[in-house]
């Protein structure tokens, strides 16, 4: 099976790499240069400079190819958002057509769904509607639907994968690394009751993927991440440091008062306290009954946690 993976170098990326190092697949990588900082111990592809916004610079990659993975996205520079998240998702749609590939993989974001917080329990899942808030989600939405426009007119096989908050070795932004050393000084969280937490560890996003390379399923939308209270993410955290750590319980009627002072500017202390107090669940009935988690929350606590010698 020959594979061409998108965003190859990214975080993302290269955890996929890792993951099917030991995979009788031929792999080739589109890259934006030609020395990009790659950690991933996995060098078994071939190699092809271009850009998925310019579709003269990708037809030979795509040649003989058997499964698009798509793992490129902008998600910092604004002026790159629609030249990248739709203009190069429907150059992967239109080569695809081309060149008769079989299967398309897209990463994608629970973002999408535009449900960023809420202080009573609200379960979101695939078919949840969705209402972007921002431009970056709005464009990773509008390349979902030509996605989904692609595998009702084609018989072509269209995974969109939806992650939750991803975080593991390797993050650029070191993610949760700050919060890791509070809990390991013992310094009190504060809480409101019953709040969850939406994480997934980057290599079971990883696994995911190698999921559906290797197994034939239909078109569908995935939700990937693990939803638990945020006692069991403390007891997680703590735990593998052999700490014990406290929260402060925060009165959730605090939280009208908080959607007032937004009104009059004070929105940083309001989505400080959204943080604290969010209830949202990401309903991941797909992955646990077929996927699995082949790491989990727990183990990818642990091994972030090694990894950077916290």
């Amino acid at each position: 099976m020959k594979i061409l993976i998108t965003g190859a170098t990214g975080f993302i990326g290269q955890h996929l790499l890792e993951e099917l190092k030991e995979d009788d697949f031929s792999i080739r990588i589109i890259m934006r240069n030609d020395s990009p900082k790659f950690w991933c111990s996995n060098r078994n592809f071939e190699t092809f400079i271009a850009d998925i916004s310019d579709k003269t610079s990708l037809g030979k990659a795509f040649q003989d190819v058997d499964v698009v993975v798509n793992l490129a996205a902008e998600l910092h520079d604004k002026n790159k958002f629609y030249s990248t998240n739709i203009i190069g998702v429907q150059n992967i749609i239109n080569l695809s057509a081309i060149h008769n590939i079989k299967k398309i993989i897209h990463l994608s974001s629970t973002g999408v769904v535009g449900m960023q917080y809420s202080n009573k329990k609200v379960i979101v899942d695939e078919n949840s509607p969705c209402n972007p808030k921002n431009e970056y989600e709005l464009t990773k939405l509008q390349s979902e639907l030509l996605l989904k426009e692609f595998w009702e007119k084609s018989d072509k096989k269209i995974i969109i994968l939806r992650p939750t908050h991803v975080f593991g070795d390797h993050h650029p932004q070191k993610y949760l690394l700050e919060f890791f050393q509070r809990v390991k000084s013992e310094i009190a969280i504060p809480r409101c009751k019953n709040t969850t937490e939406n994480y997934v560890y980057v290599k079971d996003v990883a696994n995911a993927i190698r999921f559906f390379i290797k197994n034939d399923t239909s078109s569908m939308v995935v939700t990937i991440g693990e939803t638990i209270s945020f006692q069991s993410f403390l007891d997680i955290v703590s735990g593998a440091f052999g700490v014990s750590c406290k929260i402060i319980n925060v009165s959730s009627f605090l939280n009208d008062f908080m959607k007032t002072i937004g009104y009059f500017g004070i929105n940083e202390l309001k989505a400080k306290f959204q943080a604290i107090s969010n209830r949202i669940k990401y309903d991941d009935a797909y992955m646990k009954n077929n996927v699995l988690y082949k790491y989990g929350i727990s183990k990818g606590i642990k091994k972030t946690i090694e990894f950077y010698n916290i």
